[in-house]
């Protein structure tokens, strides 16, 4: 179609449509190409409905990988548009992308739900995939449930699909089923959506409903559990989507398998002169600032996949998957310090930063071997 039309409308909207191929394809970076394409073209065309297709696809590439910062420019330029429903698809990016407790504080529940019996948007089905997420992951059942009802109409009616990021209808039922206790019903729907994704190559969706019948498995069978979150590592790791693997598995961590040695990205931060430190801060204060530390480098560790595994008496180690989002951690690590050490310049910090890529042993929750040292 855009190679055959000279219609900025229908340019744009065949462009947004290879955008969202491509980002379900697993094609990320190239799925971001198009959507700024489809963008360009709007600016030709003015069709109303291009903004709210392609500004989600860029977003979701960004929270997918738990790119915080960049997901939220695209929702900036999404409301900048003038077109609706960025507020409210920024609520997704703040479920990928944030913790637990900082989404609560984030999310006004009751607020929520009176908007939601009231949707004008004009993407009001693919709002069900917010209402998943966010009814999951704040423990809101009663929006989990209102959001299975409708999702089991769409299915009776056929759908399998949500506009405008492709959003497994079967994906969305089974995480639902999950949350509700309905394991069995739950194992099946997941089951159905991968056979569906595969068989049409949407690889991240295909990922998405894999790592979530992982989390099934965690109490069903937490051995076959460990192994298939081993699996999973390394396919997403190869597919840049390991740090939504690392943000679905949070709330329920799978213990390293002992012996595993896969290729890992190993980052160890420690306190430069620590022991001047002690002496001169007390041992009050010095655990104290550890702390604060500790609970700065866990946050970030948490926003970009990272897996703590080892804590020494003046920092800690952590590994990755992927060794980008390993340095994109420890960057925003030295930020973050930087800022810290403006707010207190009469007790500043210096951390040392080891970064090494490797295959490590694995003894429980533990890592070994020379990647380590």
């Amino acid at each position: 179609l855009c190679r055959r039309t000279h219609h900025w409308a229908e340019q744009g909207l065949a462009t947004t449509g290879m955008a969202a191929v491509a980002l379900q394809r697993g094609r990320l970076d190239e799925a971001e190409v198009l959507a700024s394409d489809a963008l360009q073209i709007h600016a030709r065309s003015s069709f109303p409905y291009i903004p709210s297709m392609a500004w989600p696809i860029v977003a979701l590439r960004h929270a997918l990988t738990l790119d915080r910062e960049q997901a939220q420019r695209a929702i900036a330029g999404w409301a900048a548009s003038g077109v609706r429903g960025s507020t409210r698809f920024g609520l997704l990016v703040d479920a990928l992308t944030l913790p637990t407790a900082e989404l609560a504080e984030a999310v006004d529940l009751d607020q929520y739900r009176r908007r939601r019996q009231s949707p004008r948007h004009v993407f009001t089905v693919a709002g069900l995939t917010i209402d998943v997420e966010i009814g999951v992951r704040l423990g809101a059942l009663d929006i989990v449930e209102r959001a299975l009802l409708r999702l089991d109409e769409l299915a009776d009616r056929g759908t399998r699909l949500l506009l405008p990021i492709g959003a497994s209808v079967d994906r969305l039922r089974a995480t639902a089923c999950l949350a509700l206790g309905d394991t069995a019903t739950a194992n099946i729907r997941f089951d159905q959506a991968i056979r569906f994704l595969d068989h049409g190559g949407a690889a991240v969706e295909s990922f998405w409903s894999e790592t979530e019948r992982c989390r099934a498995l965690l109490h069903a069978d937490p051995q076959e559990a460990r192994q298939e979150a081993e699996r999973l590592a390394v396919a997403l790791r190869g597919a840049g989507l390991l740090a939504l693997h690392a943000r679905l598995v949070a709330d329920a961590p799978v213990p390293i398998d002992e012996g595993s040695s896969i290729r890992r990205t190993v980052v160890c931060w420690d306190i430069v002169e620590s022991t001047p430190l002690l002496i001169a801060s007390g041992d009050a204060g010095y655990v104290e600032l550890l702390r604060d530390l500790e609970s700065s480098i866990e946050r970030r560790l948490d926003q970009y996949g990272g897996v703590t595994f080892k804590h020494t008496g003046d920092g800690l180690f952590a590994w990755f998957a992927d060794p980008g989002q390993a340095v994109r951690c420890t960057r925003a690590v030295t930020r973050d310090l930087i800022d810290r050490n403006r707010r207190r310049p009469e007790q500043p910090i210096t951390l040392r930063t080891g970064v090494a890529v490797g295959r490590p042993i694995a003894d429980q929750t533990d890592l070994f071997g020379l990647t380590v040292v």
